[in-house]
């Protein structure tokens, strides 16, 4: 997953499994990504609360896109069916 906020950073992470490798990558380096590592408690802490919510997250989109209250595809003009 890529979450990117333009023109400043993204964050990329493998949702499942979440293998531990977190990159953020702020637009100002270009070609290049800081790795976060999850050695420390309160990171890996914050780590696995961030990928339960993202689990979440996705999990409910789909329940919604299944009931037909959010539109599958996010960037089309159509409203849900």
């Amino acid at each position: 997953m890529c979450v990117h906020a333009p023109e400043f950073w993204s964050v990329v992470f493998p949702v499942d499994p979440l293998t531990g490798l977190i990159l953020v990558c702020a637009d100002d380096l270009q070609d290049h990504c800081m790795e976060v590592y999850d050695d420390g408690h309160k990171t890996g802490k914050a780590i696995d609360g961030f990928r339960y919510r993202v689990l979440e997250a996705l999990k409910n989109r789909s329940e919604r896109i299944a009931k037909g209250t959010v539109r599958a595809d996010p960037w089309t003009l159509e409203p849900p069916a």
